[in-house]
């Protein structure tokens, strides 16, 4: 968003300006308009993107749990206690 205002603004203002050529002030509003709805498409993407690594990361986080402590009881399994092993005092 920081990016793409600027460019807007400066696309918008050179709109208003007197142009000799036909349609020129009608092209630059276009675009602009093109632009911000490029840009508002790309914050679904980038919402979608971070929910998507949010629930991965969780999921990980869970499935690591769950390898390390007995899901019955919660205790510590084998590879709790050989992580432990390993890494040492």
């Amino acid at each position: 968003m920081l990016a793409v205002g600027p460019i807007v603004i400066a696309m918008l203002m050179h709109a208003t300006t007197d142009s000799a050529e036909p349609l020129h002030a009608e092209l630059f509003v276009l675009e602009a308009l093109l632009i911000l709805a490029v840009m508002f498409m790309n914050l679904g993407s980038v919402r979608h993107l971070h929910a998507s690594l949010v629930e991965h990361l969780t999921t990980k986080h869970d499935l690591a749990k769950l390898a390390r402590y007995d899901p019955l009881t919660g205790l510590p399994n084998r590879l709790l206690l050989r992580e432990a092993f390993l890494a040492g005092p």
